[in-house]
């Protein structure tokens, strides 16, 4: 009798070790085909177990229709992974070793809160065998792992978690084996935090949301969530103060979600990282208004100029050398068409030098007045920045938070542009023609449309963003705190809003609102109506003084040439 109780227990517990290695391996292929990309799957065998349990492994291991699917065996916590696992298989048998050791590993490891879990053990659901396994269930949600299941291989049973709670499951099927806590967030609270008021984070304001914030809020009520976010001040605070002040919401409470762009090289799992890349760029004051001395030496670049001084300092020269080799001036009958001899009676060569000089000097000069009228009508400017030469040889510098150093703190020709700042916010004086702006491409575009930097004058922005240089792309992160469950919901969310353009609508939006009242009430301080661009008595001053000075200078030469000529006659 007792053999054969014995031979029927054995006989049970085998079928059931293959029934779960048959249904595990079904389970494991239905998982694999409904993921997108890399399916990874890891194994993991809890310390001074059973060995009892290297039956189930190794028929995973070893089966056929798994062969295509990448595994790991794992024999210690991974504090930090790399790329994170799609799947996890625990191997506890009985569990008889000190639970501590699992406790330890689902802590230390550095896994994601969607990480489907499999344990498999030997353990009974009913007597003191159910208290274990709630134990074990209890140590997984308080790691906030709650995709997991439970299999029992001595005798195949299948327990899902479900709110908290653990029940027998059907084998029938695959679906919805795995209880997905964003379906239904039953009116969850999402606290969300902004230090940085930036155009991408406001809320609550006459002009509506932020994008980041319409973002996440939409997400939530598409979740059947709510969102509630905070105006996080850190006025009079240091760095690491205001970091603790935007992360916490109470004594014992993270925010949920805190929306202050940040940058890191490593990857961190706190941080939520945008699907969207971004660049960080440098936006400089555009180029200066040339003074009207210039005005009249921007025609012609300066080798034309050069040209023009080295021949009529040789024209002049050659006269001085050879006087009689020229009845006429050179330069004067060419540009001022002053002529002592008619030029029909003067040597051929004369006449060849001299006719390619009027030529040459008649359509320099035509080019000349030209472009002047031109100048008339819209003034020039210098030419902006647009590449890092360009900012130091115009003597522009960035203020920078230190913290953002970027990798090229110690590169003396970035000292020379990027100021670092300690201070917990990095301000600047719109009014100096030297000191640009850093920020993401999404960021300047809108700080430089700012009333504070748009010159109504002009009817332009103060401030231009360099085409020709870039600090680096960046992937801005969101702290989202540790196994935020919610973290896939929005990486999906924010591809399809960026997809569905609702992430350029919102920014848009929130411009035209926003700077249509504040440009009408600046243009309105400014003195109403732009007078325009043109150039006027004020900017040809120095040019009538110039001209004054010329004419009276020329005055005086014609009296002393008068008075001379007439005191020889009487002499």
């Amino acid at each position: 009798m007792k053999v054969a109780y014995v031979f029927t227990l054995l006989v049970v517990t085998i079928f059931a070790r293959e029934t779960s290695i048959s249904y595990s391996v079904s389970l494991i292929r239905h998982l694999a085909d409904q993921q997108h990309g890399i399916f990874d799957c890891w194994l993991y065998r809890i310390p001074d177990t059973a060995a009892g349990r290297d039956s189930t492994l190794e028929g995973l291991l070893s089966s056929s229709k798994l062969t295509s699917i990448p595994k790991r065996l794992m024999s210690f916590e991974a504090s930090v992974i790399d790329r994170q696992p799609k799947l996890l298989l625990i191997f506890g048998g009985t569990f008889d070793a000190d639970l501590m050791s699992l406790l330890n590993f689902v802590l230390k490891s550095d896994f994601d809160s969607s990480l489907k879990i499999i344990v498999y053990h030997q353990l009974s659901s009913k007597g003191f065998f159910n208290l274990v396994l709630n134990q074990i269930h209890l140590i997984f949600r308080t790691a906030d792992l709650f995709n997991v299941i439970f299999i029992r291989t001595d005798q195949f049973e299948v327990l899902t978690t479900h709110q908290g709670t653990l029940k027998s499951r059907s084998t029938s099927n695959f679906t919805d084996i795995f209880f997905d806590r964003t379906a239904d967030l039953n009116g969850l609270s999402v606290k969300i935090s902004v230090t940085v008021s930036t155009s991408e984070a406001v809320f609550s304001t006459d002009y509506g949301d932020g994008r980041l914030i319409e973002w996440i809020c939409n997400t939530l009520r598409h979740l059947n969530g709510t969102c509630d976010p905070h105006q996080v001040k850190c006025e009079g605070t240091d760095l690491e103060q205001c970091y603790h002040v935007a992360r916490w919401y109470n004594a014992s409470r993270l925010y949920d979600v805190t929306l202050d762009t940040l940058v890191y090289t490593e990857y961190l799992s706190n941080f939520l990282y945008s699907t969207i890349p971004d660049k960080l760029q440098v936006a400089a004051p555009r180029g200066r208004r040339l003074t009207a001395y210039e005005l009249f030496a921007i025609p012609f670049r300066r080798e034309l100029w050069i040209a023009l001084t080295i021949s009529i300092v040789l024209s002049y020269l050659l006269t001085w050398i050879r006087p009689n080799l020229f009845q006429n001036d050179p330069v004067l009958m060419s540009i001022c068409g002053f002529e002592r001899h008619d030029l029909n009676q003067v040597s051929r060569l004369e006449k060849i030098t001299i006719i390619s000089l009027i030529i040459v000097t008649f359509v320099l000069l035509s080019a000349y007045e030209a472009k002047l009228v031109a100048f008339m009508s819209s003034f020039p400017y210098a030419a902006s920045p647009r590449s890092f030469e360009d900012l130091l040889q115009s003597g522009i510098t960035v203020p920078v938070h230190e913290r953002d150093s970027f990798g090229v703190g110690n590169d003396s020709r970035f000292a020379q542009v990027f100021k670092y700042s300690s201070a917990t916010s990095v301000t600047y004086d719109s009014t100096q023609r030297n000191v640009g702006l850093l920020g993401t491409s999404q960021a300047l575009r809108m700080a430089i449309k700012y009333t504070v930097n748009y010159d109504a004058y002009l009817q332009r922005s103060k401030f231009v963003i360099l085409d020709r240089f870039a600090v680096g792309l960046l992937v801005p992160a969101y702290f989202v705190g540790r196994r935020n469950f919610l973290k896939g919901r929005y990486h999906q969310s924010e591809m399809a809003f960026m997809e569905a353009g609702l992430m350029d609508f919102w920014t848009r939006r929130n411009a035209r609102r926003f700077f249509g009242t504040e440009f009408a009430d600046h243009i309105e301080t400014a003195g109403g109506e732009a007078e325009g661009n043109v150039l006027g008595m004020k900017e040809l001053g120095p040019v009538c003084f110039g001209l004054i000075g010329g004419c009276s200078l020329s005055f005086v030469v014609f009296l002393f040439e008068l008075c001379y000529f007439r005191t020889k006659h009487i002499h």
